[in-house]
This record gives structure tokens, C-alpha cells and sequence, in this order.
């Protein structure tokens, strides 16, 4: 007689053999399934616990009835790894599609080549099952503040309990234990401290969120850091707490820093530009003066002794040269006053000139500068823009030469045209070189290799920029054969389009009849210094303001050139202008436009239309002589 033993409820999973194994847990819920999750078999406490049929389960894996797919499939995968039993708890979901907390057991069964798992499952009763919500609740938070991108610190009666990964990088610490379990005020900079208790006290007695201010935290180097902070009761592992939200704002106070530079410098650009104009005025008739004094005593020949005559135009010869050194400078800082212009056809080679000598001053104590131009080349920019780019560039290279050994160092500026479309602008020098390890940051936003506070770390990115807004590209490059130092390239378009107007000389005309030729300045002396200028050749009619310009020209149209200055307090040059277009058309093909200073878009529009006629004070006779001639002999080929 045989006995027949009571497995409870068993499930059977087929083996090698063809034989079932029957692996039974009392009369709790159990389930089997392979290597990918699909079920191979389900018990009768199952189906009554799920809700599907053993016939539906069949036909289903363990991702379909999980309330978590993916936390289970990779619990699978974890579990085949291990080989062995785990004891886990997890959320399950029925087939009426309600969710309950449940704890499992899985484990493997192999027979041969075949293996499976097997979970058996115990649902949670209520406790265990907020408990379950609290413990999942916990890690939630705890992985969200772990990803903030903003600081997180938790304190609780002033010690610090917790400090995710974002608030250690900002204070320079490399693990939780060198932080945790120091008091918060720690963290704080001795003058903000106060301030920061009274805050604490008042959120902890009236309630709610302190509102975010502006505090300053210490690092672990004992260095400083600006950076905004909301604060808030909490609960950290079941006990009242004070959390902090900590946002860095070196980066915004920075750009705070940089704008206001910008904007300071965008004012003394205005600033150089109007100073520029009001030097230019006297400054051409100081030159005139100098130039009609030096012919004036070359005519008197004997009746001035030689020894006389000598020492005169000596000292003449010296005043000419230091004023022409001021138009130098006063034509390099307009240049360079931050008033951007509309883009051009710009002289390379005549920018890069004006940047040397604006940074030659940070130059001269630390290396040689050389020069080494390559064929000339035109670039359509704006010449202030342009200048930032390379003037920053010389900086830079100078900034990275100690003082002292001039003889030792060299900064190299060269030009080269790889073909007639492109041009290539480099500046090597022998400084402390760019490390490999930060090459691919160099451009980046308020990256800088300068001591706090020498750099913004923003001048070779608005370098790309301006450059990558004139079709070009700014790159490191590697100076090779071991060479010291650092060479930054600017690859830029060329621009083939040339002005549509060009002065020529012309011979003096010959006879009676001298060519009449109006005046116009708001400036007496000016317009005296050029009117002895020309005497002899011209016949010369003064008008002093755009008004009796247009009165003289009502009156008499037959002027052979009209010099006329661009900005003047009642009618702009531009206005004499637009005036000869609609009232004598084609008389205003006959003006040259004088200007001292920076021009107003108006302005520019208006010179454009001058077809490039244009005197930039202050100017030689034989410049303005040859603008009218120029002048004058294309209004006879008409």
C-alpha cells in the first residue's frame, strides 16, 4: 500500500529528462519562470492573489505584472548573476489593475543545461507596507538631492548630517566624512554668521521657507564663495532638520562683472570718440598752420638769414612730427572706441598695426615683437571689432612672459594668404604655453588660466565669437619641435571688393581762372588754415555752418568741389548733401566730407553714398589738394 505525500500547492517545471519537478512552499503564492521572465508555471494561491487565470499567466512574463517593470527585470538579471537566493520586497499589480507591496524570495532550480527561478511571495500587511512607502520615499529623495544641480546641506541643531555630491564640489571636498558632523556656522564667513542665526531662528520659530539671499560660504582652502541660499524645515531619517538649497553664483556674478566692464568700456569708447573729434579739429589746424609756416619761409629766401631759416624749419620739422604722432594715436583710439561701424572692406594689416602699438605698453618690458606680414589682405568687419580680437590675442601673449628678459622672449605676429579667399592672422610667443589637459576648455566661457582676479575669462570667447560672426575660425595651435609658448590662429574670409571711389593726382590747372571751391566748417580757425592752404590755386568761399552752405550753394551751384565737414551744430554734412541731391543732382557727386570723429549710422549711410570720399582730420595739403583734383576730374568725364 502506498502513501501519497501533500505537497500543499505546487507548481512543476519540466526537466531534461521529460520528468516534472514539483517544488511546492506550503500554500503560499509561487511562481515560476525562465531566464527572460516568462512564466513557465503559477500556483492556485497565485492566480487567487493576482487575479489572472494559470491559462493568462502562461502567456505572460513577470515585467507584466510587476508594478515596477523595469526595478524587476533587472532583479532578474541580478539574481541569475548571483546564482543564489535573495529576499527582496517589491510592488506587484493585479490583473484588476491595483498595486500591493509584497515580500519575495527567488531562487534557482537547475536541471542539466535548463534553469529557472522560482519566487515565492508573502503580501505585506499595512505596517509593512507604509514601511515599504517610507523606505521608497527616503531613497527618492535622497537620489533626487544627490542629482541636484544646485548644493544641498542638512543640519540638524546646527551639525551637518548631510551634504550631496553638488555642495562638496563647490566647497572643495572630496568626501561626505570631511564634512558631516562639523557645525554648519563652519561653512560660513565669520562676517556673514549673525546673520545667518537670526535667519535660522526666525524660519525655525515663525515657520515656513527663509527666503533666498546672498551669503558668503567657505571652501575647504579657506578661499571664499559667493552664493545664494533658501532654507527650510525638514525631516532628514525621521528627525526635524533645517534643509539648505545652495545655488553658486560665481558664474553670474562674473557676467554681472563682465557686463558692467562692457558697458564701462562702451562708454569710454563714446568718450574716445568725442575726445578723438575735438583733438582733430585743432589739431588740423595746428598742422596747417605748421605747413603753411614751413612754406611761407621757404619763400622768404634771403630775407631771413640762413642760420635762421635752418633753426625755424628744424623746429617746424620737430612740431609736424610730434603732431603727427598725435594723429597716430588719436586715429588708433577711434579705432579701437568700441563704437561699432557697420563691416567694411578693412586694411588687415593697418588693424593689426594700431593693435601692436596699443599693446605695446605690455609688450616692450617682456619680449621682442616681430612682424611678419604676408601679402596684404581686406576683411569684411567692423574695424573696432576686429581689433578687440587681436588686441586681446597680444595681450594675452604678453600677460604669459614674465618681465626682465626682453632679449630671451618674442611675440610674432604673422600674416599668410593660403588662397585668395582666405587669411590667416597668428600669434606666436614664448610664454608658459597652454597645457595639453586644458586645451579644449581655452574658449570656454569664464575659463581662465589667469590668478583670481587678473581675467574674466571671457576675452578669447568673445574672440570666437566675433570671429565666427565674420565667417572665420580661432583655434590654439601646436607650436611643435618642442618650441615654448603658445600660438593662437585666426582663419578669416577675405574680401575682394575695393572702395568704388579712389583720389588720384591730377596737374594744376594753368591759366587765369582759378577753380572755385566751396569751404564748409563750423571750426573759423580750420577754415582759415585751409584757405591759406590753397591760396594761389583755389578761389576759396568760407561758409560756416551747413545753413549758409546751402545758402551760397542757392545762390551759386558751379562750385568744382565742395569740402564740407560731417558734423556741424545746425545742418549736418549729410544735410548739405541730401540738399544738393534734390535741389542741383549731381552736384553732390562733387563733395568730399571732412570728419574728426566716430560716425552715427546716418552718418556712415551718408558717406557711402560720397562714393568714398572722405578726408579723416587731420590731413596734409597735398591730401586735400589731391581729393579736389580727384574731384574736379571726374566731374569733367561725366
Amino acid at each position: 500500500m502506498s502513501s501519497r505525500v501533500d505537497l500543499g500547492d505546487p507548481i512543476r517545471l519540466p526537466t531534461e529528462g521529460g520528468e516534472v519537478a514539483i517544488v511546492a512552499h506550503g500554500g503560499l503564492p509561487m511562481s515560476a519562470f525562465d531566464a527572460e521572465g516568462r512564466f513557465v508555471d503559477v500556483n492556485e494561491a497565485w492566480v487567487a492573489l493576482f487575479g489572472w487565470t494559470r491559462a493568462e499567466a502562461l502567456g505572460m512574463s513577470v515585467a507584466d505584472v510587476s508594478g515596477e517593470p523595469s526595478v524587476t527585470l533587472s532583479a532578474i538579471a541580478a539574481a541569475q548573476l548571483r546564482g543564489g537566493m535573495r529576499i527582496a520586497i517589491r510592488l506587484h499589480r493585479r490583473k484588476d489593475g491595483s498595486t500591493f507591496a509584497a515580500e519575495h524570495t527567488t531562487a534557482i532550480i537547475r536541471s542539466g543545461a535548463r534553469s529557472y527561478l522560482y519566487t515565492i511571495i508573502r503580501e505585506l500587511e499595512d505596517e509593512r507596507r507604509a514601511e515599504l512607502a517610507r523606505r521608497r520615499s527616503d531613497a527618492s529623495f535622497r537620489a533626487l538631492i544627490e542629482t541636484m544641480p544646485d548644493g544641498v546641506v542638512v543640519h540638524r541643531h546646527g551639525t551637518i548630517v548631510y551634504v550631496n555630491p553638488r555642495a562638496r564640489a563647490m566647497l572643495g571636498y572630496d568626501s561626505l566624512d570631511e564634512i558631516v558632523g562639523r557645525h554648519a556656522l563652519e561653512l560660513i564667513h565669520p562676517d556673514d554668521r549673525a546673520a545667518v542665526i537670526e535667519r535660522v531662528r526666525v524660519m525655525l520659530t515663525v515657520g515656513g521657507t527663509a527666503p533666498p539671499v546672498e551669503e558668503r560660504f567657505l571652501r575647504k582652502d579657506g578661499t571664499s564663495v559667493t552664493v545664494e541660499v533658501a532654507a527650510m524645515p525638514t525631516e532628514f531619517a525621521e528627525e526635524p532638520a533645517v534643509l539648505a538649497i545652495v545655488r553658486d553664483l560665481s558664474a553670474r556674478k562674473a557676467m554681472e562683472a563682465s557686463l558692467v566692464t562692457a558697458d564701462r568700456l562702451a562708454s569710454l569708447g563714446r568718450l574716445a570718440a568725442a575726445v578723438a573729434h575735438e583733438i582733430n579739429n585743432p589739431l588740423a589746424y595746428v598742422m596747417g598752420n605748421l605747413q603753411v609756416l614751413s612754406r611761407e619761409l621757404a619763400r622768404a629766401g634771403d630775407r631771413v638769414p640762413e642760420e635762421l631759416r635752418a633753426s625755424f624749419a628744424q623746429r617746424i620739422a620737430i612740431a609736424e612730427d610730434g603732431a603727427a604722432r598725435v594723429r597716430d594715436i588719436v586715429r588708433d583710439v577711434k579705432t579701437l572706441s568700441l563704437v561699432e561701424g557697420a563691416p567694411e572692406p578693412v586694411e588687415l594689416h593697418r588693424v593689426l598695426d594700431v593693435c601692436v602699438n596699443m599693446a605695446e605698453h605690455e609688450i616692450r618690458h617682456r619680449a621682442r615683437l616681430v612682424k611678419r606680414y604676408g601679402p596684404a589682405a581686406r576683411v569684411l568687419a567692423s574695424e573696432a571689432r576686429l581689433g578687440q580680437v587681436f588686441l586681446n590675442l597680444l595681450v594675452n601673449a604678453a600677460q604669459a612672459i614674465p618681465e626682465g628678459n626682453v632679449d630671451g622672449n618674442e611675440i610674432v605676429v604673422e600674416t599668410s594668404r593660403p588662397s585668395p579667399e582666405e587669411v590667416v592672422v597668428c600669434v606666436h610667443d614664448t610664454g608658459s604655453g597652454v597645457p595639453d589637459a586644458i586645451v579644449d576648455r581655452i574658449f570656454d566661457p569664464f575659463f581662465t588660466t589667469k590668478a583670481r582676479g587678473k581675467g574674466s575669462g571671457l576675452g578669447l570667447a568673445i574672440s570666437r565669437d566675433v570671429v565666427a560672426s565674420l565667417g572665420g575660425t580661432i583655434s590654439v595651435e601646436p607650436r611643435g619641435d618642442g618650441a615654448r609658448g603658445t600660438t593662437f590662429c585666426a582663419r578669416l574670409p577675405t574680401s575682394e571688393r575695393m572702395p568704388s571711389f579712389a583720389l588720384t593726382p591730377a596737374p594744376r590747372p594753368v591759366g587765369p581762372t582759378r577753380p572755385p571751391i566751396l569751404l564748409v566748417d563750423d571750426e573759423p580757425r580750420l577754415a582759415r588754415v585751409l584757405e591759406a592752404q590753397l591760396e594761389g590755386d583755389y578761389d576759396v568761399t568760407i561758409a560756416h555752418s551747413g545753413r549758409q552752405a546751402i545758402e551760397l550753394l542757392g545762390r551759386f551751384a558751379a562750385f568744382s568741389a565742395i569740402v564740407c565737414d560731417v558734423l556741424m551744430p545746425d545742418l549736418t554734412g549729410g544735410d548739405v548733401f541730401e540738399w544738393l541731391r534734390t535741389h542741383h543732382p549731381g552736384l553732390e557727386r562733387r563733395v568730399i566730407f571732412m570728419t574728426g570723429g566716430t560716425l552715427s549710422a546716418a552718418a556712415r549711410a551718408t558717406l557711402d553714398a560720397s562714393e568714398g570720399r572722405i578726408l579723416a582730420k587731420p590731413f596734409g595739403v597735398d591730401e586735400l589738394r589731391r581729393a579736389i583734383e580727384g574731384v574736379r576730374t571726374q566731374a569733367a568725364t561725366r
